[in-house]
């Protein structure tokens, strides 16, 4: 969940140094704040993995900083 995202901000997001595409993830966005849903269960490895962010372009409107908040990841056992 990143605080005070917008459309008009570029982030690039990287797991265990693979792009996550924006494209491809859910984006749910609230009064200040967005959750970014990607599927990474392809992407996942045992032990530690890495997440990512890079600003590339801010929103010029917006003075508030963005702020990454909370990463969850859902994992479902078989």
């Amino acid at each position: 969940m990143i605080e005070h995202y917008t459309r008009l901000d570029e982030v690039e997001f990287y797991l265990n140094d693979i792009a996550l595409k924006l494209d491809e993830s859910t984006l749910r966005y609230n009064y200040n704040d967005c959750w970014i849903d990607f599927d990474v269960s392809s992407l996942m490895k045992k032990g530690s993995n890495y997440l990512d962010l890079t600003l590339k372009k801010r929103n010029p409107h917006i003075s508030s900083p963005l702020q990454l908040k909370f990463v969850e990841v859902i994992v479902n056992y078989r």
